[in-house]
């Protein structure tokens, strides 16, 4: 019995946890440290940068990027398409999720040399028309959370950790594999505890390798981390929470049966088959939480959409260019989840609270009011 198994990480500087300067830091440490020790050990994994963030790591930290690249061309990583500013794809008028998902690609084209294959929806959050988006744009594959489809229609009794079919409007369909969470689906959880000292690294390889036996042969086993998430995990009690994350990989390189390869390597080896049902978004925080209480922002967000379509043949193409980034950054999801009630009354980290930034919702009216001035 074989199982496979792979690494995904996402890189977004607007997340809502993060302070003014700390992206710095960010940029300076954690995501070099990050890089540098999947590069080490060779750990073949999926990497879904934000078009923006992507931008600011080749404005702040160049040789970086040269190692990314590096490591695009020896297969070690491979990229996932995650849009420029991070929305919630099923919120925003449907003519623009292309946009979003397409200045993505571009952005990668133009700083990486290439661009991503698979697509890892923010927010995990999806609607019946992204299949077609992603044919359109030339995607072979998309990742969503087991969450997303685990106990609805007859989905319990299918293997879920084998690829599957998501169908989408006139009748187009993409390859996806899952997000796996364990039997409680607090895998993540689990993570996060290593990183902060709370349990060690064998302990949490261990309890991954019990879950995996009952997984059926051939299963893509993959675990999720922010790429940010050391960062949040470090204080002074517990300094290098990076070498506890590289020792759980060093454990899973390991071990027997157990093949760590690419996304699309896996789906190269195992195609999908079957068709699954899904219910679109995940259920760790409802939609709610993005699509409720902005009506302002939404309308100001609209007006600014309506004027760029009306002018977009007027005004010089870079003053366009700057009027979508704008708007596209003030669609981001962050903007609207720093004022989630988990996040207001903060999340323990390490032993102490971290908050949403307030600053996250400004920024949103900030943003959409830079568009508009553009475009008056």
């Amino acid at each position: 019995m074989t199982i496979y198994w792979t690494f995904v990480t996402n890189y977004n500087l607007k997340f809502d946890l993060l302070r003014e300067g700390e992206e710095k830091t960010i940029l300076s440490e954690t995501y070099p440290e990050f890089i540098r020790d999947l590069s080490d050990l060779k750990i073949r994994s999926c990497h879904a940068f934000t078009g923006w963030t992507l931008e600011q790591i080749q404005k702040d930290n160049p040789h970086l990027i040269l190692m990314i690249k590096e490591l695009i061309k020896n297969g070690t990583i491979e990229l996932v398409g995650h849009t420029y500013g991070h929305p919630v794809i099923s919120i925003i008028p449907d003519w623009e999720v292309e946009k979003q998902i397409k200045t993505g690609i571009e952005i990668e084209e133009k700083i990486l040399g290439e661009r991503s294959k698979g697509f890892y929806p923010p927010e995990w959050v999806i609607d019946p028309t992204i299949p077609e988006h992603l044919e359109k744009l030339g995607f072979k594959w998309m990742i969503l959370l087991e969450n997303n489809v685990s106990d609805i229609y007859d989905n319990q009794t299918k293997d879920l950790f084998n690829s599957k079919f998501i169908e989408g409007t006139n009748n187009s369909k993409i390859p996806t594999v899952f997000k796996y969470g364990g039997k409680d689906l607090q895998l993540r959880r689990k993570i996060y505890d290593v990183l902060e000292g709370i349990k060690t690294p064998s302990h949490f390889v261990e309890g991954f390798l019990d879950s995996a036996k009952h997984e059926p042969n051939n299963s893509l086993l993959i675990f999720y981390l922010d790429s940010e998430s050391p960062f949040f995990a470090k204080t002074k009690e517990n300094p290098s929470p990076q070498t506890k994350l590289k020792e759980v990989f060093e454990l899973l390189k390991k071990q027997e049966n157990f093949e760590n390869v690419t996304i699309s390597e896996y789906l190269k080896r195992f195609p999908p088959k079957k068709v699954i049902g899904t219910k679109y978004y995940a259920d760790y925080k409802p939609i709610s939480v993005w699509s409720e209480g902005y009506e302002k922002l939404d309308s100001l967000l609209e007006n600014a959409r309506e004027k760029l379509l009306k002018k977009k043949d007027v005004l010089e193409k870079a003053k366009i260019d700057e009027a979508w980034r704008y708007i596209m950054l003030a669609e981001g999801s962050d903007n609207r989840s720093t004022i989630h009630k988990p996040k207001l009354n903060g999340i323990k980290i390490s032993g102490r609270k971290l908050f949403g930034n307030p600053r996250r919702l400004i920024e949103g009216y900030d943003y959409v009011k830079k568009a508009l001035a553009i475009l008056r």
